[in-house]
């Protein structure tokens, strides 16, 4: 776990990590036992306000710049979307209008290309075949291409049309867009819709007013195409944008690329989470954080946090400890698979009106748990302050919230409850060390180190002790180095440590200079002469040949660092410059890479020195060079029955022998040698493997790939859900219906619900239908229902349906269709 500070002046900056509390061993109901283990985030500010807005092309270069957020999929794969704006109330409610990066897939504007019902052409946006199909199911309502909560996040958008106007002005297009197009067409509470010729001129969206091809308007499939606009020409034409990113119009039925753009909800938006780039800059890739209004957290009883000050051999400690009782609840609750904390400058508020900043994010700790992949639905749980805030300034200062979340893959949406704000603790600590931190993680021999401690208010002196509390070193007087905010006094002191080595020296306090009280607080860092504090790999296995990342720390005065081998021979040598390393304090720190082509484990030693002759410090970089890797992998299903089979698509190197399927938890669940489970095309391996699942939830295993079939790394993991005693989905056949005559129904369940029963709406059963002669089941054993009654109450009706493994006992989870019943 990783305690994350976003940084005051920019948000997207994300601090380094800081270890939390360690793993809690298994044990049975009311032990502790491991905490559920999340994706790892990079939240880089509440709401979408990180987010760039796109640059307006220029002459030199015309292709389209901005930010991009995955949002939803489409034929189980993610999608990416262009950002036109973060945020604006254009087309009515607070939005974020996204436009599919390339095309989505095809469709005809209109599929006979006579004018539907109302439309005076076939070309008209309002009536059209494809506005119907974007907003129905073909696209909003396609299984699988949004969540409930993806849904309902995206807003009902309305514009009203106006005359296009020729020019280069904002809002105004070129000269033959006006003439062939003439008017910018309305919305008119469309969720998806297709871009206007005006949109994609727009600078302010990163387009240009350019009739002429622009590239910044081509979109590709598999290859570069046309794609539609909900323009419409006066000839009877839909709107397109040519392959070289002109304008044009087409006829109505050709079966052109299609571009999806809506507007989500800002207010649905509780974080922003960089996924590639750097945040609030152009290029970023990000993935949102919804609000689900069908989880709620809340303190247990009504609870207040009990603050705990850290004893002198808990190796994590960074500053108070927080414990709190919590309880998750409504429909998805089970589904949450993290606890967060959330640390702002401000009161947290779903339209950020005030401007709230994100200063610290991390996951908090559950003491016990029913599930290895998802948290409790109640329980306790702690996080510990980070080290520098004084639990004097909590909500005064700044305000701690507590978040349910369920945390998905990296390009998939993250689901969360709205923040609930922790009230004031009450603190009555005294006589005691709070925290204690050091300026310099490590530092010259004879060079000054400053310290920061934090103790209670009563404390006049402060004492600084060799390592086990041996001997007294230094003792400082509360007057001219501490100040006092409440219950707290902090004190800023300094001192020249003469003594080589790594360090460990304890703070303690007391009312006189002669008597400490027991509790102490240690402080550690590293005094050198010359030499390497620490080395590390960003990451922990790379492909052979690829480039590795390092971060070494050495003394501010080495000038030259030293890489070596396993066995000792130099492999590199690296002079300080400006563009590799960086000095604050009696600390530089380098940022190095190098191509590694020797593949296995690899443990590189770093030296530093003044001169070509290093010093003895150093540190060791450890990771992993693979020749065998995943390079993708899916899933046939989305969602299968219990004891279902899944079809799996992995694509690995050539030299790959053996594929393994890994669960959750990291246990082998199945290994396939290459022999008839794969193909091979130049230099990549085509797995196609099935397997029946017999755990239900949602899944996300990972499969690698080796050599060997017990060696592997650099794998891939996939998510769909398993279901057990569940409806799926259903859907009527007709949105409309006369009184009296039949409705025909489609419900998929598992294949273990055996009787499927449909309830009015005022709860009463209807009618119940056995499995046999009414249903199917599939290879993913899910159980599709084909049921029809004739329904005599006129009215916008709403069933809903249950199903069960008898007639009179149906499972917990429903699902609901409505539509009319019109009374003639």
């Amino acid at each position: 776990m990783k305690l994350r500070k976003v940084t005051k002046g920019l948000l997207s900056t994300i601090m380094s990590a800081v270890l939390l509390t360690g793993a809690l061993p298994f044990g049975g109901a009311g032990t502790q036992v491991e905490a559920a283990t999340a994706p790892e985030k990079t939240v880089a500010g509440l709401g979408t306000t990180v987010i760039a807005a796109p640059e307006a092309p220029n002459a030199g270069d015309a292709s389209w710049k901005g930010s991009y957020v995955w949002y939803g999929k489409y034929n189980s794969t993610p999608v990416k979307y262009r950002v036109l704006t973060p945020k604006s109330y254009d087309y009515g409610a607070a939005g974020m209008l996204l436009e599919c990066d390339d095309i989505a897939f095809h469709h005809s504007f209109d599929e006979d290309g006579n004018a539907n019902t109302g439309a005076s052409n076939a070309n008209v946006w309002k009536y059209s075949d494809i506005k119907e199909s974007l907003n129905g199911n073909w696209f909003l309502n396609r299984e699988g291409v949004f969540t409930e909560a993806e849904k309902n996040a995206i807003n009902k958008s309305t514009i009203s049309g106006h005359s296009l106007v020729a020019g280069t002005g904002a809002g105004q297009v070129a000269n033959w867009t006006a003439s062939k197009y003439k008017n910018y067409v309305a919305l008119t509470g469309e969720k998806i819709f297709l871009l206007d010729a005006e949109e994609v001129s727009n600078p302010a969206y990163g387009y240009s007013a350019e009739f002429n091809g622009m590239p910044s308007r081509i979109k590709r499939y598999n290859d570069v195409e046309y794609w539609y606009l909900r323009s419409a020409s006066s000839d009877g034409r839909a709107g397109i944008v040519f392959s070289d990113g002109s304008f044009d119009t087409a006829n109505v039925t050709m079966n052109y690329g299609i571009s999806p753009a809506f507007n989500v909800n800002t207010m649905s938006v509780l974080f922003s989470s960089v996924i590639k780039g750097t945040a609030g800059k152009i290029g970023a890739e990000y993935k949102l954080t919804i609000i689900d209004p069908n989880m709620t957290v809340n303190f247990l009883n009504g609870s207040n946090p009990t603050i705990e000050i850290a004893n002198t051999t808990d190796p994590a400690y960074a500053g108070a400890k927080v414990n709190v009782n919590y309880l998750v609840t409504g429909t998805n609750a089970q589904t949450a698979t993290q606890l967060s904390y959330l640390i702002l400058d401000k009161e947290w508020d779903a339209t950020n009106k005030n401007g709230a900043k994100i200063l610290y994010y991390g996951r908090m700790e559950t003491s016990t748990a029913s599930s290895i992949y998802y948290i409790p639905t109640y329980g306790s749980a702690s996080f510990r302050m980070p080290a520098g805030l004084s639990l004097d300034d909590w909500n005064r200062k700044y305000f701690v919230y507590m978040v349910a979340e369920k945390i998905n893959g990296e390009h998939e949406t993250d689901y969360a409850t709205k923040p609930v704000k922790f009230p004031t603790p009450n603190v009555n600590a005294s006589n005691l060390v709070i925290s204690a931190s050091a300026k310099y993680p490590s530092i010259a021999k004879t060079s000054a180190q400053e310290f920061v401690v934090k103790t209670s208010s009563n404390v006049k002196y402060l004492m600084l002790y060799t390592e086990g509390a041996q001997r007294l070193v230094k003792t400082w007087e509360a007057a001219g180095n501490s100040t006092v905010s409440g219950s707290t006094r902090t004190w800023t002191v300094s001192l020249n440590i003469n003594d080589a080595g790594n360090r460990a020296l304890v703070f303690k306090g007391g009312t006189t200079s002669a008597t400490a009280v027991t509790n102490m607080v240690p402080v550690a860092f590293t005094v050198l002469k010359t030499g390497v504090i620490s080395a590390s790999a960003k990451n922990a296995a790379i492909k052979k040949g690829g480039e590795q990342v390092f971060t070494v720390k050495t003394t501010a005065d080495a000038t030259k660092l030293f890489e070596y081998a396993e066995g000792g021979n130099l492999v590199k040598t690296w002079t300080a410059s400006s563009s590799n390393s960086t000095v604050s304090g009696n600390v530089r720190t380098w940022t190095v890479s190098q191509n590694i082509n020797t593949a296995g484990k690899r443990n590189l030693v770093f030296k530093a020195g003044t001169s070509s002759t290093p010093t003895a410090a150093q540190r060791t970089a450890t990771f992993s060079v693979e020749d065998v890797w995943v390079n993708s992998a899916s899933v046939k299903y989305a969602i299968i029955g219990k004891s279902g089979k899944q079809t799996f698509t992995v694509r690995t190197t050539s030299n790959a022998q053996y594929l393994m399927l890994y669960a959750e938890q990291g246990n082998l669940v199945q290994t396939w040698a290459a022999a008839d489970n794969s193909t091979v095309s130049g230099d990549v391996r085509t797995w196609t493997v099935s397997l029946n699942i017999n755990t239900a939830g949602n899944r996300q295993l990972t499969l690698k790939a080796g050599k060997t079939s017990t060696t592997s790394a650099l794998g891939k993991t996939v998510n769909f859900s398993v279901v057990e005693k569940k409806i799926v989905n259903a859907k009527v056949k007709y949105s409309s219906i006369a009184k009296s005559t039949e409705q025909q129904f489609t419900v998929v369940t598992s294949s273990d619900v055996k009787n499927l029963m449909i309830y009015a709406e005022g709860g009463n059963l209807v009618k119940t239908w056995a499995a046999t002669g009414n249903s199917s089941v599939s290879e993913n054993n899910l159980r599709t229902w084909t049921v029809k009654l004739v329904i005599n109450t006129p009215g916008d009706r709403t069933l809903t349906f249950k199903g069960g493994t008898t007639s009179t006992s149906p499972v917990t989870n429903s699902s609901s269709v409505s539509f009319k019943v019109e009374n003639r």
